[in-house]
């Protein structure tokens, strides 16, 4: 039996061929429907399904030409004279591609690498016959689409194509992506002549037979761009064109998103874009019955009466009619015309390109779209709990993804959307690693996820317990790593209990505002606010700081101003100036009686020095010490005069609370005021410390209290003035010794009435260095004595009165000096144990 087409099984002779319809093209699927004849009516379809089959066509010249494929389909079709027949249609092992779809993520590959990854499973041969070098992709993900629909679309996005070499018992998968360089001459038939049909029929070989031409209307520009947030501002645009040079040819394809993020791959997408369009723009449709004929090789065609058609072309598709009749063949061989050539049949359809123009395929797979947002579970490496880089972007694994390990290989970088966000400004909250997060998906596109949101579940629970706290809204951190402590602030929109807290668990701090409460029982602890810690505080202001519990208006007042308090100041101090006014006065007064006291006690004592010197005559003795006293002080040494580095009588601090006062005004100024309508109080049962470092001002309108429950010390570096107005003063000491000292100056102790030095249990002790003066300026000095009065000197004791006077001297002397002498005596006059009688 000769025959031109047969076929190779599993099964052997128990299949004939019978006839072969179907088409093969670049980037396609190939299906061929072929019908077999078997004598048996009982073969089973799995014996063939998923094995290879090949169909052998024999070639002019006694070559093999082979179509390999899957049987996909198969199955008994009827009875034909002593045969029964069977259809079993061949696919391509890539066929298979098709029968399983995949949820998978890529990263850090180029597409050739991800396309031998997904078929590599399949077991069978693939190669590549590539030119370009390609872009690595950080993130591509397969998203319910089949295998074979992924690497088409991830094909035609990078200008792959794909045909298959076919030999006995396989064929190859081949990837290509130039039109020259990619493919072989047809073996055998490198040059094809063309015959019209007439000449076709007796020509002495194989030919083609009709030729048509066609061109279509094609733009000749094409416009991508995109954008990259890491370069915003970044020109990613890019533009290439090549007019066909038609009209119209100026027409321009603008492309948005372009897929890219690099300039030099919009460059290459743009290029690669305009070679697809270009593609269809010139193509020819024949048909031959050359046996050898195949796509993904080129052949030259000659003797065609268009010269320009006699060129270079790539076999960019075929159809397929063979057909072969077992009984007809069986006959002897004749010559051409006899029942054995009617019993063989092949016809080739043919689709054709000239490889002078580019082939890039066309985008005709679509890329899936998300249809909604969905949610992942935030990753990161072992022993961390946030994972995230300089943009704040985190890795999630999906939960559809069977492949990731919940680590940081999970996903790519997601970038996080946040309420606010700007240069240097905005807020921020980074999802955590085991946090459930919404993802959804810029332009619906699964290569580029975006985390919108952040959900809890029933691992992840809010941090307040509900529905009890569903008037509660805010903000629970966790420390990081390790927890044990937290931030929190937390709004209470339940009517009764408004409040706001904000917290942290470092040393129980917290700043409570509206209505107050205990944290554990939750009792009522008042109205307000309230801030508080275990550890330290500090209240710091650069520009100033006004405390204060009198109601502010701020619709027409600003912070900073302190009108209470401005007014408070002023009407103390302007009460404090009236007093150091009266103050001052009463200083002058003092002053002036002072120094007329001294000066009428100077005279005094001249004057009576004078009449002593005159009386003794320059004596010696206690006479001549009294009128030497008497002389010095009359001659102004300063001893009995006023003390002339007294206190100034104004108060001295009063500018400095007059500058404060204005500042306190509106405070502009880095000061502090502190204002109260109801009053101040500044308690501790340790030290309190006020310093300045230039005055201290202290003011009231009423009273003043100071108490010490241990000692009170006053210290002034230069003077010290005090003032009474009214009511008097009153310093006394319970229990101890009081000391009055002037160091280095004169003491005064001047009262408009009367002085009294009184000790109610021991002595009265007056102790001057030199001389001790007790003048009555206008009437008596009295000394009195319950018992006795001693006088004691070391040299002498002298009584003056006018003209007369008695000394005593310390050798036992007694000078009496008088105008005449009267001694009267009720009792007797002794001297030496011995009366005296002074009358006789």
């Amino acid at each position: 039996m000769t025959r031109r087409v047969t076929i190779q099984t599993p099964l052997g002779e128990q299949l004939q061929f019978r006839q072969l319809q179907g088409k093969e093209a670049l980037s396609e699927l190939f299906s061929l429907d072929v019908d077999l004849l078997s004598e048996s009516k009982s073969i089973d379809p799995k014996a063939l399904l998923g094995k290879s089959a090949t169909i052998v066509v024999e070639t002019e010249g006694g070559g093999t030409r082979y179509l390999d494929g899957i049987v996909t389909r198969f199955g008994l079709q009827g009875q034909d004279h002593r045969f029964y027949t069977y259809k079993a249609r061949l696919s391509p092992w890539l066929w298979l591609a098709t029968r399983q779809s995949d949820f998978k993520i890529f990263q850090n590959k180029t597409v050739p690498d991800i396309i031998e990854e997904v078929l590599g499973k399949y077991g069978y041969p693939l190669q590549r016959k590539l030119t370009q070098s390609y872009r690595t992709w950080d993130y591509c993900v397969q998203y319910n689409e089949t295998d074979c629909a992924f690497v088409s679309r991830l094909m035609e996005h990078e200008g792959i194509y794909y045909f298959h070499e076919h030999s006995a018992g396989q064929h190859m998968l081949t990837l290509a992506d130039d039109i020259v360089a990619s493919h072989s001459p047809l073996a055998g038939a490198a040059v094809i002549p063309f015959y019209p049909p007439e000449k076709a029929a007796v020509a002495d070989k194989e030919n083609i037979h009709a030729w048509q031409l066609a061109q279509e209307i094609k733009p000749g520009r094409h416009y991508n761009d995109d954008y990259d947030f890491k370069k915003p501002k970044a020109d990613l645009s890019n533009m290439r064109q090549t007019p066909p040079g038609h009209a119209h040819d100026s027409h321009e394809i603008y492309e948005w998103p372009g897929g890219y993020t690099e300039f030099g791959d919009g460059e290459n997408y743009a290029r690669s874009r305009l070679q697809s369009s270009l593609t269809g723009h010139s193509t020819v449709r024949g048909e031959s019955r050359h046996r050898a004929l195949a796509p993904g090789y080129t052949f030259t065609l000659e003797n065609h009466p268009r010269e320009d058609q006699n060129q270079q072309y790539l076999l960019t598709g075929l159809e397929y009619h063979f057909k072969e009749n077992p009984q007809v063949s069986a006959v002897a061989p004749g010559t051409k015309g006899t029942p054995q050539e009617e019993g063989s049949f092949q016809k080739f359809t043919l689709q054709a390109q000239p490889t002078s123009l580019p082939y890039t395929p066309a985008r005709i797979t679509p890329k899936p779209k998300t249809t909604g947002p969905q949610t992942a579970v935030v990753v990161g490496p072992p022993g961390e709990e946030i994972w995230t880089d300089q943009y704040g972007r985190v890795k999630v694994q999906f939960h559809w993804d069977r492949i990731g390990a919940m680590d940081e290989n999970s996903s790519c970088w997601v970038r996080v959307s946040h309420p606010w966000a700007g240069l240097n400004y905005g807020s921020i909250h980074i999802p955590r690693i085991g946090q459930e997060v919404i993802v959804d998906f810029l332009n619906g596109d699964p290569d580029y996820p975006i985390i919108t949101g952040r959900v809890y579940n029933g691992i992840q629970m809010p941090p307040w317990k509900l529905p009890d706290n569903k008037t509660q809204s805010g903000t629970l951190t966790n420390w990081s790593k390790g927890g044990g402590g937290a931030s929190m602030l937390r709004f209470e929109d339940k009517k009764g209990i408004e409040h706001l807290e904000l917290s942290n668990t470092y040393g129980n701090t917290y700043l409570n505002m509206g209505y107050l409460m205990h944290q554990g029982s939750g009792s009522q602890r008042g109205y307000g606010f309230e801030l508080r810690t275990d550890l330290w505080g500090s209240i710091r202001a650069d520009k100033g700081l006004l405390i204060t519990t009198y109601p502010q208006d701020f619709t027409s007042k600003v912070a900073s101003n302190n009108p209470d308090g401005f007014d408070q100041l002023g009407a103390t101090l302007a009460s404090t100036s009236s007093l150091m006014q009266e103050a001052g006065q009463a200083v002058s007064s003092v002053n002036a009686t002072i120094g007329a006291l001294a000066d009428a006690k100077s005279s005094q004592i001249a004057s009576m020095g004078a009449g002593i010197a005159a009386m003794t005559g320059g004596a010696a003795g206690g006479l001549a010490s009294l009128a030497k006293m008497a002389s010095s002080r009359s001659g102004g040494d300063g001893g009995g005069g006023a003390e002339t580095a007294m206190p100034t009588n104004t108060d001295p601090a009063m500018p400095d609370a007059r500058g404060l006062m204005d500042l306190s005004k509106d405070i502009t100024k880095p000061i502090v005021s502190i204002v109260s309508p109801e009053g101040q109080s500044m308690i501790s049962p340790k030290p309190i410390v006020v310093s300045s470092g230039q005055s201290t001002s202290v003011h009231a309108q009423q009273h003043v209290t100071i108490s010490s429950g241990a000692q009170l010390t006053q210290l002034a570096k230069a003077g010290m003035l005090t003032h009474v107005t009214s009511g008097g003063q009153s310093n006394m000491v319970s229990g101890g010794d009081v000391a009055s000292v002037a160091q280095t100056g004169n003491m005064n102790l001047v009262a408009e009435q009367n002085i009294s030095l009184s000790s109610t249990s021991l002595n009265a002790n007056v102790l001057a260095k030199e001389n001790v003066v007790v003048n009555a300026q206008s009437d008596t000095v009295f000394v009195n004595a319950g018992k006795n009065i001693t006088q004691v000197a070391g040299e002498s004791v002298t009584l003056v009165c006018g003209a007369a006077s008695i000394t005593l001297k310390a050798d036992g002397t007694i000078v009496l000096n008088g105008v005449k002498g009267v001694f009267n005596f009720q009792d007797d006059l002794d001297q030496f144990g011995k009366k005296i009688n002074l009358n006789c």
